[in-house]
């Protein structure tokens, strides 16, 4: 009887499945370019000033 109820729900209500298949995902680029240079210039930054005890 379970398994005639949840054929039954599934032609009402649609699967999980078709849920998740009907999602519509949309990508953003993200260009993080100038962030990681500012923060590698900052990194070499701290580098020579522990190396030269500043």
């Amino acid at each position: 009887n379970a398994e005639s109820l949840a054929k039954a729900d599934a032609e009402e209500n649609g699967t999980t499945f078709e849920e998740i298949d009907s999602i519509d995902f949309t990508e953003k680029e993200i260009d993080d370019d100038a962030l990681f240079d500012e923060e590698y210039e900052n990194a070499c930054e701290f580098e020579w000033e522990c190396q030269t005890g500043r």
